[in-house]
């Protein structure tokens, strides 16, 4: 009698390589490990993928990479001409925030790996690239030539994004914790850049 795959199955060793690429990184993680945290066997594993990089895109698809990318170009273009975000003419900025938050809590492991863990992936550089392209948006909006300094503001800034993600699962935290540290960052780049 031929064995079928069970949808909650797959989706369970979905959630837990997550977890395990999210925790270890990519490079280190093994099937193994995320047999064992999702209970099953190892074979099973492979019954589902036929190998970490098959399970490795089914956990962080390509489309919510070029989401997030997208998000955080929209969030600097609404930002331009708006010194002060809590202003209501940065009601346009703010909605691009609120939804760039909103898809950080959604996706905070995938976040996660993103930012710490993307050896051996096809996003080994998302960070780099991600922080040039903030310096990079940041220099247009300020007016100003300063990437090397906002090269180590951006770091830090990405540096400190991915601790908060990793550190805080409870969404309404961590959208508090985004959002202070963004009301932070801007208040240092207004008075040094401003």
């Amino acid at each position: 009698m031929a064995q079928y795959l069970k949808t909650d199955v797959q989706l369970g060793l979905v959630q837990a390589a997550l977890r395990v690429f999210a925790d270890r990184g990519y490079a280190s993680a093994s099937m193994k490990d995320i047999a064992a945290a999702a209970g099953v066997t190892t074979s099973n594993v492979y019954r589902y993928f036929e190998n970490k990089a098959v399970l490795f895109d089914e956990v962080l698809p390509a489309t919510l990479v070029k989401r997030i990318e997208a998000l955080i170009r929209a969030r600097f273009a609404h930002a331009r001409g708006h010194d002060d975000i809590r202003q209501p003419a940065a009601t346009a900025w703010r909605s691009v925030a609120a939804e760039l938050a909103a898809l950080a809590a959604q996706h905070r492991l995938e976040l996660v790996i993103l930012l710490r863990h993307g050896d051996g992936t096809p996003y080994s550089g998302f960070r780099a690239r991600l922080r040039d392209t903030m310096v990079e948006l940041a220099s247009a909006h300020f007016g100003c030539d300063r990437r090397p300094f906002l090269r180590l503001v951006y770091e830090q800034l990405l540096s400190a994004m991915a601790t908060i993600l990793a550190e805080h699962p409870d969404q309404a935290e961590l959208q508090t914790l985004v959002g202070a540290y963004e009301l932070y960052h801007l208040a240092g780049l207004r008075e040094v850049l401003g």
